[in-house]
């Protein structure tokens, strides 16, 4: 029985289905069909693009390939009729309903012709479904269905993503600044460290490792990190939305229902629908409370949090290839599905096309060179001599991040944005508090220590009166 069943093993090998087009790109093979082949559920509007092979617009056929790759036995392929949207297709020629015989270390070839119906107005691609049934011998045969899709408008109607990522950054870094140096009353309690020249470095390399850990361990990765920002994204929406009914409508005790029950509104319906709104809605969220907990003690620990992610980012996204054979930080923000960036499908007539394949934007890359603006702002504020310097490292950012779409688009390769956003942050501004002799006060932080010890003294003053 063993022996029978290794036998119909070993008879099965070397049956090899290809589409030709520059290169041979391989479909299935023996009891295995590639995963750009097998059937999947669509998950568009999450921001999941198909995995499945696609024959672009400007293509009229398709041509497949079957190799019997044995020494001695034949094997018979038997097609079925294809499947696909009539309402978008007409199938010139197709294989027709018959039996292939293929000799031994042979091949045989067919080739699938289309004629697209589609308009603008209409859906512009088809799902084709390709089955047939290989003969191995008379006690053996194998089922498989082919999918893949056909493209047949290439300019459907859309915005960019990446102009969406970009408004949504600055948007943020705009909003978040400014948010950041309000008074919340619910933060009053939690006490936060100032970041500094030693949690500047420990942060960067705890970064590092659980970066690694993710690309490593993605499955326990996004179990762990699931629960880490159901917990984070409750906490962050309710205290941000308590504070704005507060302001509203003044203290009431229903505030801290209400925003409760808000907060877990929304953070579910992320965890169930994984829409990509909700998922921006909860970073946004999560972010700007982070630019009102996280502070910089000086302008010297800026630069150098800025220059430790500058050359982190390089290393996991151009570097680590040479060590892991892919770009680990492509591979995690791609993979790990959490509200830890900011992700925008191309906003298409057909919300449900292949193609939908998201932009991210990492919230490193806002949060990051946010507190530092966040710093230059709070600094300017102090001194009430106008906000130049915050304004220009705004501009900054923007041009920084422009420049990092266009290399994307151009190499058509992940960027680490933080190689484009630090120097034009951090160089500007250092050279406009140099010209506005205010650097030494922004490199050491003088101003808020100062402020620090006139509130300690104005403090102690009113306990003893």
């Amino acid at each position: 029985m063993y022996f029978y069943i290794l036998f119909i093993f070993i008879q099965s090998q070397g049956f090899e289905l290809f589409i030709e087009k520059d290169k041979q790109y391989l479909i299935a093979n023996d009891n295995k069909t590639d995963i750009r082949f097998q059937d999947e559920t669509l998950e568009q509007s999450q921001c999941h693009p198909s995995k499945q092979y696609l024959e672009n617009s400007n293509e009229k056929h398709t041509k497949f390939i079957f190799n019997n790759n044995h020494q001695e036995d034949q094997i018979t392929v038997v097609m079925h009729p294809l499947v696909y949207d009539t309402d978008v297709l007409n199938i010139l020629y197709s294989p027709k309903k018959k039996p292939y015989e293929i000799e031994p270390n042979s091949s045989e070839q067919f080739i699938i012709s289309y004629e697209c119906k589609a308009t603008k107005d209409q859906i512009s691609w088809s799902l084709i479904v390709l089955e047939f049934q290989v003969f191995f011998n008379q006690n053996h045969s194998q089922y498989y269905a082919i999918y893949f899709y056909k493209q047949c408008l290439q300019t459907e109607l859309q915005i960019h993503p990446l102009i969406i990522l970009l408004i949504l950054a600055v948007t943020l870094i705009i909003i978040g600044t400014n948010y950041g140096l309000q008074e919340i009353k619910m933060l009053e309690q939690i006490k936060t460290d100032e970041f500094n020249a030693k949690t500047s470095v420990l942060f960067i390399l705890s970064a590092s490792v659980l970066l690694f850990c993710l690309f490593k361990f993605p499955q326990i990765g996004q179990l762990v990190l699931s629960v880490v920002i159901f917990f984070l994204a409750i906490m962050s929406i309710q205290i941000i939305i308590e504070d704005q009914l507060q302001k509203m409508i003044g203290n009431n005790t229903l505030l801290k229902i209400v925003s409760y029950l808000i907060s877990f509104g929304i953070v579910f319906s992320y965890f169930y629908y994984k829409h990509w709104i909700i998922n921006n809605i909860v970073a946004f969220l999560i972010t700007l409370l982070m630019f009102k907990i996280i502070e910089i003690d000086s302008f010297k620990t800026a630069t150098l949090l800025l220059s430790l992610a500058f050359f982190y980012d390089i290393f996991w996204v151009f570097i680590s290839p040479y060590f892991f054979g892919t770009s680990v930080m492509a591979q995690v923000a791609t993979s790990i599905d959490l509200p830890m960036k900011f992700i925008c499908p191309p906003l298409m007539i057909s919300n449900t096309s292949p193609l939908m394949r998201c932009s991210i934007l990492g919230l490193g890359d806002i949060l990051l060179p946010g507190i530092v603006i966040k710093y230059v702002l709070k600094f300017e504020n102090l001194l009430n001599k106008g906000y130049c310097m915050y304004i220009t490292s705004i501009i900054g950012y923007c041009i920084g991040l422009i420049v990092c779409m266009c290399s994307l688009v151009i190499y058509q390769q992940a960027q680490p944005a933080l190689l484009y956003l630090v120097p034009i942050i951090l160089i500007p501004v250092i050279i406009m508090s140099v010209i506005r002799k205010q650097f030494y006060q922004l490199w050491k932080g003088q101003v808020f220590k100062s402020q620090k010890q006139a509130g300690v003294y104005e403090l102690q003053q009113s306990e003893q009166v």
